[in-house]
């Protein structure tokens, strides 16, 4: 294919993203009531959908000829280009005199076509404080027809004072029912005819939710025809599942640590859907549920809920969690 999948399949509106629909109502609800919003912020683990919304929302700000809020019009979409929406990567930009620069012509109000004057600025959380509180200044100080649209993986790394300015909306990874809704829809626009519950089968059983892993996932399996192949997607885990849980469950921190910032170069994220895969073979072939079984499930859950290997300074109420199981496991 000329293009990437993920990246050609992009939904075009509100209507076309997979498993999002309490996010697509709220939405809508925003804005049927006619209320100004001036700053909007999708969170959620990577390959959710975040920066896509976030396009279809500025590009639907702009469209005057749209029938449904969110669904913007043929003519508006392939103009797109000559309205006023600025995409930032602020995790490119370091510094407040870069993203500054980035932000130039925020406070002089719409210039040329579109309704909007919008900025649409991508993994926010990596930007310094004195960064973010440029964006607040921005937020308190810019003309109502000033949007901002923040997109991030970690909101809890953004000030709360920005926070608090933005509608929240957070993009959830897909239901299993969801999964073969967007197999079906990637095979059709790839003009494909295999079968969909071979892939979805075993990007379910797989526990793959991500609507970019299962993008790829259907790109591998349009070019082999085998979805147990079509499933070993980038980023879904190259970490050592079997020794992360070993060695939790000896208490070896250390050594959790160590598989961990190995696999920093990966998604993070893979680890946890790894094992969580583990975990259900562990789970399925042991003769009965014990304490000390769901402890370290919990203990694993926990630690693979980390979104970045440098978080590995954990909260309080995880260190207490591993320090029970490393008891339990020294009994």
């Amino acid at each position: 294919m000329a293009q990437q999948l993920s990246l050609a399949a992009r939904p075009r509106s509100l209507d076309q993203l997979v498993g999002q629909r309490k996010t697509v109502d709220a939405i809508r609800s925003h804005m049927a009531g006619s209320r100004t919003v001036k700053a909007w912020l999708f969170s959620g683990p990577r390959g959710t959908g975040k920066t896509s919304t976030a396009r279809i929302l500025a590009l639907s700000l702009q469209c005057t000829h749209q029938t449904i809020f969110g669904k913007p019009c043929k003519e508006c979409y392939r103009n797109k280009a000559s309205f006023p929406i600025v995409e930032i990567n602020a995790s490119d930009i370091t510094g407040i005199d870069r993203l500054r620069e980035s932000l130039d012509g925020v406070n002089y109000g719409l210039l040329g076509n579109g309704r909007y004057r919008v900025y649409i600025l991508d993994e926010v959380q990596k930007q310094s404080d004195s960064s973010q509180n440029l964006l607040l200044k921005h937020l308190e100080d810019t003309p109502d027809t000033t949007v901002f649209i923040l997109c991030s993986t970690a909101p809890q790394k953004i000030l709360e004072a920005l926070r608090s300015r933005c509608v929240v909306y957070e993009m959830r990874e897909l239901e299993p029912d969801d999964v073969p809704v967007l197999v079906t829809r990637l095979l059709k626009f790839a003009k494909s005819t295999l079968p969909v519950d071979r892939l979805a089968d075993v990007l379910i059983e797989r526990s793959i939710r991500s609507p970019r892993l299962i993008a790829q996932a259907v790109e591998k399996y349009i070019a082999t025809e085998d979805p147990e192949q079509a499933a070993e997607v980038d980023g879904f885990t190259t970490v050592d599942v079997s020794g992360l849980c070993r060695s939790a469950v000896t208490g070896s921190w250390e050594d959790v640590s160590r598989i961990l910032l190995n696999a920093q170069t990966v998604d993070i994220r893979g680890a946890r859907l790894g094992v969580i895969a583990y975990l259900k073979t562990v789970l399925l072939a042991s003769p009965d549920i014990s304490e000390r079984t769901n402890a370290v499930a919990t203990a694993i859950s926990l630690l693979c809920s980390l979104t970045n290997a440098e978080d590995l300074v954990v909260s309080a109420a995880l260190a207490a969690e591993l320090y029970r199981i490393t008891a339990l496991f020294a009994e």
